[in-house]
């Protein structure tokens, strides 16, 4: 039976499909970002090429003396530092690192530092040193009170930038595909079984930019843009990936003895995770095959009770499907996935880097909204690549066909004068990471 009487079958769908792809290729080692992105239905759509999101200050109030009068009397004056200035008020309580507590009388602020007064509540000595901190933990006010000093709270932005990823593939008329028949749903398709390189290495560039991306100065508005398409002439904007995210905002660590991961830098990193208020149940911890071993080292001496195996299950709106084994152990507190993502084993893509060498600690809790919503805490945003009637995918993944040899149907008039089949691709996406200051990044190897 020639093949148009069948319906053509994106690539795409063949490869986002659990329960095509075991019957058309024997791979399995492509999942990447985006994929496990999807797979955890963490896909949203933004309008425009730029997107924002806004974290609240943090609402604590620690001060850190410079310099401290009359410490291990009732009364003291404690000189804030200049990063500290400004946090404190009439009325607040402080805990001294004694345990002691002192009512602030009052505040006077030369050079740009704050000179607090502190009252010792029920008449004991209150005792501190230069660099030694003071935690606000209440405030109390007298009788017939006023209304207090009002403080203002900043509001912090981040953001980051749509990346366009385009690929191709071209057939001439000699050099013909091989078409290939599938079943599906009861359904018989075709599709190019040589396509299947030339999509993987499209979706490859796109997990390449949600790990390695570095986020570009050039806006696609830019009127005198800086980062041009050398082809096209347009601008051209890149996306903050996630290194870039945990590097910038979250936390950056190494491990003691390097090519050596221990339980004691594990906890380090969750330490340092709980100082920045994170919610530590439940991380998943990304790594490349390379570390991953360095970690089993030492996890397979904790005894079987120690690490378990379990299968995660993720889908997005019945669209794609993974299901995949990870290590898993609890250790002060912290339910950690061992996920290895092969992206990490690509010796053409980060080899250079430290970016293999490491583990990416990603929380798998949804962070808190101000109105009591909740929101994925990492997801791809993207913007709709505009395709019309002649896009084979979806709004995420735009595939189409051209010139006079394409078996697919609608096929766009372009170089109509060329004997070839001519498949085209174009992804709008970019990472989005909520309270990226809960992310850490671990260096394992030299």
């Amino acid at each position: 039976m020639p093949y148009s009487n069948y319906n053509y079958i994106s690539l795409i769908s063949l490869l986002l499909d659990d329960e095509i792809l075991p019957k058309v290729i024997d791979i399995y080692n492509w999942e990447g970002f985006t994929d496990v992105m999807g797979l955890m239905g963490r896909y949203k759509e933004s309008k425009q090429p730029i997107y924002h999101n806004y974290v609240n200050a943090d609402i604590g109030v620690q001060v850190i003396a410079e310099s401290v009068a009359n410490s291990g009397t009732a009364t003291v004056t404690v000189v804030a530092t200049a990063g500290t200035t400004g946090l404190s008020a009439d009325n607040v309580l402080f805990i001294f690192p004694n345990g002691k507590v002192g009512h602030v009388q009052s505040i006077t602020t030369a050079s740009d530092k704050d000179s607090i007064v502190i009252e010792s509540v029920d008449g004991t000595n209150l005792t501190l040193v230069a660099g030694q901190k003071l935690d606000a933990f209440s405030q109390a006010v007298g009788e017939a009170s006023i209304a207090p000093a009002n403080k203002r709270r900043s509001l912090t932005k981040y953001y980051n930038l749509i990346q366009i990823i385009r690929g191709v593939n071209e057939e001439t008329d000699v050099a013909k595909e091989s078409l290939l028949r599938v079943n599906f749903n009861g359904q018989a398709y075709f599709y190019a079984k040589n396509l299947i390189e030339k999509l993987l290495e499209h979706k490859g560039r796109v997990n390449g930019m949600c790990i390695g991306g570095k986020i570009s100065s050039t806006l696609f508005s830019d009127t005198t843009p800086t980062l041009t398409d050398p082809d096209g002439g347009g601008a051209v904007q890149t996306s903050r990936g996630l290194d870039q995210y945990a590097t910038t905002y979250g936390i950056t660590d190494a491990v003691a003895t390097p090519n050596t991961w221990t339980l004691a830098d594990h906890g380090d990193v969750i330490d340092q995770l709980v100082a920045a208020r994170a919610e530590i149940s439940r991380y998943k911890l990304f790594m490349s095959t390379s570390v991953k071993g360095k970690v089993d080292d030492t996890l397979k001496n904790l005894g079987s009770g120690g690490v378990t195996s379990v299968r995660l299950n993720a889908e997005a709106n019945a669209t794609t499907k993974l299901n995949f084994w990870v290590d898993q152990f609890s250790y002060k507190g912290m339910v950690a996935d061992l996920a290895v993502m092969p992206i990490l084993n690509n010796n053409k893509m980060f080899s250079q880097t430290d970016i293999i060498k490491s583990i990416y600690y990603v929380p798998e809790s949804s962070a808190k909204t101000l109105d009591n919503g909740m929101q994925p805490r990492v997801q791809m945003r993207y913007q709709s690549h505009g395709l019309g009637p002649v896009n084979k995918s979806d709004k995420i993944w735009g595939e189409w066909h051209s010139c006079p040899h394409s078996p697919v149907a609608p096929a766009m008039d372009i170089e109509n004068d060329r004997a070839i089949w001519r498949t085209n691709w174009k992804t709008h996406q970019g990472v989005e990471v909520l309270g990226a200051q809960h992310l850490a990044k671990s260096v394992v190897l030299s």
